[in-house]
């Protein structure tokens, strides 16, 4: 009765096959940008090789991809890019998290992306992923910044935020929205 997701990096195709024998999903980071890939995640990777993995997962397992929005530093600009080639790989639901200016890491001091330019990259999603689900994953800024995320994530159109604020709730209400609750992982 039991569904597993597995958020995987990098694995080789061994890996892949005993994955399958033991998760129903995968949820995977992609990142278009090869500056950003290395500055963020410390490692040497192209964006050729971040469609490969998303292929080698795929040909196994559902793959529910996942952009960090502002994941470079707070700047958005590598985001539209990676939606545009997800959508070329066939994903049906797209994963959006939002850099959290995290104490003790290198990007603490940064600030979280401006609102007005995440709405523009949910925007490009929810009319490129037209009939797919678009998500607000868990990994976002609280306070605030959440409750004007989530108002925004409502205006657009975003099929799924995990824990909205109940102010989104509300304003998915006046909207006419339908409304359901689920207690499993977004990508599920």
């Amino acid at each position: 009765k039991y569904k597993f997701n597995s958020h995987v990096g990098f694995v080789d195709e061994q890996e892949v096959e005993e994955l399958a024998k033991i998760v129903d999903y995968v949820s995977f980071d992609f990142v278009s940008d090869p500056e950003v890939i290395k500055k963020v995640y410390k490692i040497e990777k192209t964006k050729e090789e971040y469609i490969n993995m998303y292929k080698i997962l795929s040909a196994k397992l559902p793959v529910h991809p996942h952009i960090t929005i502002g994941i470079d530093e707070g700047k958005i600009h590598w985001e539209y890019e990676a939606i545009d080639e997800l959508y070329k790989l066939g994903a049906d639901r797209l994963v959006f998290n939002v850099l959290i200016p995290t104490p003790g890491t290198e990007f603490e001091g940064v600030e979280p992306p401006d609102l007005e330019e995440v709405r523009k990259v949910l925007q490009h999603a929810r009319k490129v992923f037209e009939g797919k689900l678009v998500i607000i994953g868990c990994m976002r800024p609280a306070g605030g910044y959440r409750l004007e995320l989530d108002k925004i994530a409502v205006e657009e159109g975003v099929d799924r935020i995990v824990q909205p604020t109940p102010k989104a709730r509300q304003l998915a209400e006046e909207m006419g929205l339908e409304i359901s609750n689920s207690y499993e992982c977004c990508v599920i």
